[in-house]
């Protein structure tokens, strides 16, 4: 039964809810990035695994290169979000998740490159105001300080998801994003799990609830709704209902962690969100005018 555009709505903004909710996990699961991305994706591939078993989809590449292309972009997705934990265990929540939502702006100026299209000037002056509003966040920027570990880890999490998008746009041709997140997970999991020699022996129970809730909920679940409402609303629509997540993660980071974000943070990150939000609204009219 198809779903009406209402109840996509709805499924795309409590999945975004979900999602926004990752930095939370990242700042209280007692786990280094590396174990924390292996746990969450080895729950998230057999969760989202078995939906797809259950949809009666093949789980397997169609080809030697579909296996390489695949293989590419989950690299890609694992040092972003190994990057992403790094930044939230060093930084605060806010100021981590404005930096890694510099991304759109990332993709809009690397996607000409890469794919070859027509680059406009105007990219050149948007770039500059996220540069502003990075310097606003830590004008300092000392490597010396959490705040700008933070901020050099949160870019480098958002230039690996905007590689990993455009190259996702580019190489991979019909492939479902549900099934996409599956690839993914399940390839980021072998490549970490060399890491298991190192996986702590004294975990408390609380980290192994949270780890647990985290990949079913909040990763598995989030990403099958995600894809869900992506049937019915267009991949622009959904990149700037997705803008809220700083927002939303700096909310809760205030009330469960008591994370009060200076001034400063409050200014830049209005800027560079400001900057993502007006890329956003531009590229989903210019698509509406197109239909």
């Amino acid at each position: 039964m198809p779903l009406e555009k209402k109840q996509a709505y709805l499924l795309c903004l409590f999945s975004i809810s979900l999602l926004g909710c990752n930095a939370i996990f990242g700042k209280t699961i007692s786990l280094n990035p590396e174990h924390l991305v292996l746990g969450r994706c080895l729950i998230a591939s057999s969760v989202i695994g078995l939906y797809l078993k259950i949809k009666k989809e093949k789980l397997i590449a169609k080809s030697k290169k579909n296996f390489f292309q695949l293989s590419g972009l989950a690299l890609l997705m694992g040092i972003h979000w190994i990057s992403m934990f790094k930044a939230l265990q060093v930084s605060s929540v806010a100021v981590s998740l404005i930096a890694i939502f510099t991304f759109p702006m990332m993709t809009t100026l690397l996607e000409p490159l890469i794919l070859k299209k027509r680059f406009k000037i105007r990219y050149l002056f948007s770039a500059l105001l996220v540069l502003i509003g990075i310097g606003l966040l830590d004008p300092s920027f000392d490597l010396t300080n959490n705040t700008s570990q933070g901020i050099l880890w949160g870019l480098i999490s958002a230039l690996s998801f905007a590689l990993r998008n455009i190259y996702t746009r580019k190489s991979i041709q019909k492939i479902s994003a549900t099934k996409l997140m599956f690839y993914q997970c399940t390839l980021v999991s072998l490549c970490l799990l060399p890491t298991l020699a190192t996986w702590p022996r004294n975990i408390a129970v609380n980290d192994w609830v949270q780890l647990g809730i985290f990949g079913l909920f909040f990763t598995a679940l989030a990403h099958i709704l995600y894809s869900k409402s992506l049937s019915r609303l267009s991949a622009s629509f959904v990149g700037i209902l997705s803008c809220i997540q700083p927002l939303y993660g700096s909310v809760l980071a205030y009330f469960i962690l008591n994370e009060i974000p200076p001034i400063k943070t409050i200014y830049g990150g209005t800027l560079i969100l400001s900057v993502v939000i007006f890329h956003s609204l531009r590229l989903y009219i210019k698509q509406k005018s197109l239909q």
